[in-house]
């Protein structure tokens, strides 16, 4: 089932709060698209249940940017509004007592991307969702057409990524 950019933004923002990493809205959208692009890669299936636009700077997911756009460049310091940490009640704790097979693959995947992509700086997440990205460059269509980017090219895309890592 997938879930809301707001409960994918919170599990890397309780992340960065717990290891005293500063995360800006920049990176936080990055890190977002990444784990929705593994997530179709590694297991078939979208990890967000809102569309994706191709926007100036890359791919965005519009309420994360209307959410946390007050933020700007400085590191974000709440949580998302909308919680939901997959259908948690309290922002504080996530329900990591679901033991149901696609919470724990969920699961895995966004510490996986939040291992391996936390040491980027927003910049460097910027080049590789947007000048590197052939599912941006596919959909963005100027300045002010804020085209949506289909799973379909960005489960292409990141599948080929995977491809390419798991080639000997």
């Amino acid at each position: 089932m997938p879930h809301k950019a707001s409960a994918v933004a919170n599990f890397f923002l309780l992340k960065a709060r717990q290891e005293a990493m500063p995360i800006t809205q920049l990176k936080l959208m990055k890190l977002v698209y990444i784990a929705h692009g593994w997530h179709l890669a590694l297991l078939g299936t979208p990890l967000l249940n809102e569309p994706i636009e191709a926007w100036r700077h890359g791919p965005v997911i519009p309420s994360l940017y209307h959410e946390f756009k007050h933020f700007g460049k400085t590191p974000i310091d709440t949580l998302a509004t909308e919680y939901d940490f997959f259908e948690d009640e309290s922002p504080q704790t996530p329900l990591l007592e679901n033991t149901t097979t696609e919470f724990k693959d969920t699961l895995w995947v966004l510490e996986k991307v939040w291992g391996v992509y936390k040491k980027f700086p927003a910049t460097v997440l910027r080049k590789i969702t947007h000048e590197d990205e052939p599912s941006w460059q596919q959909a963005y269509q100027g300045d002010y057409v804020n085209a949506v980017i289909e799973n379909d090219s960005i489960h292409a895309h990141f599948k080929q990524l995977l491809e390419a890592l798991v080639k000997p």
